[in-house]
């Protein structure tokens, strides 16, 4: 069990992230409480007029799926403040594609699966940060061997027990705002005289015309 009896590795949140002229939509997505989001109804509005101008656009407006995990740094070299401390860490798909291999395991491979998680018999993650040209992947981070946190020292295992983070309150409903509140501000980064597709096609015709 977690800090207050939380039994959850982690947590996931979608949210959305873009840019209309000199306006930026930055909001928690609704749908991570399964409410209705305006920005996602846009897309899927986008979306199946089937053009492709605007399909375009509803992928770089998409929601962005993130998950949120209790972590314990076991080396820093740039920060070695942060050893041995709890943190609440925010990352993407890739390093939980990364945690979804190792849990799986690999038949073909003869490797077992491994809960990384578990103090006793997980794991640790070497976290590898490559800047490419879409601007940096995770995709070389990977897990070591097995072997006890902090050599299953209780006393250091207490500590971070004791330190733990809860995590179900990053997605309570009071971090969304509401359905009416978004709508507004959605309309606000578009432009309210014109319709969500029509802003779109123009915001796409504009940026062609700079390029």
């Amino acid at each position: 069990k977690g800090v207050n009896g939380e039994d959850i590795p982690f947590i996931k949140i979608h949210s959305h992230f873009f840019q209309v002229g000199t306006q930026y939509y930055v909001e928690n997505c609704p749908t991570t409480i399964d409410e209705q989001c305006p920005a996602c109804e846009m897309n899927k509005e986008l979306w199946e007029t089937d053009i492709e101008a605007n399909k375009k656009i509803a992928s770089s407006r998409k929601r962005k799926l993130e998950y949120v995990a209790n972590i314990v740094v076991v080396q820093d070299k740039l920060n070695k403040d942060a050893e041995g401390k709890v943190f609440k860490w925010r990352f993407g798909k890739q390093i939980m594609d990364i945690i979804v291999h190792k849990a799986k395991g690999d038949k073909d491979s003869g490797i077992n699966p491994v809960d990384v998680t578990d103090v006793f018999e997980g794991c640790n993650l070497i976290v590898r940060y490559v800047k490419d040209k879409h601007g940096g992947s995770y995709k070389t981070s990977e897990f070591v061997d097995k072997s006890e946190l902090f050599n299953g020292d209780e006393a250091a295992l207490k500590v971070v027990f004791d330190n733990m983070h809860l995590l179900s309150p990053i997605v309570s409903k009071d971090k969304f705002k509401s359905y009416d509140i978004l709508k507004a501000r959605l309309a606000k980064v578009l432009g309210a005289s014109v319709t969500p597709i029509r802003r779109a096609e123009d915001d796409l015709n504009n940026d062609l015309d700079n390029l």
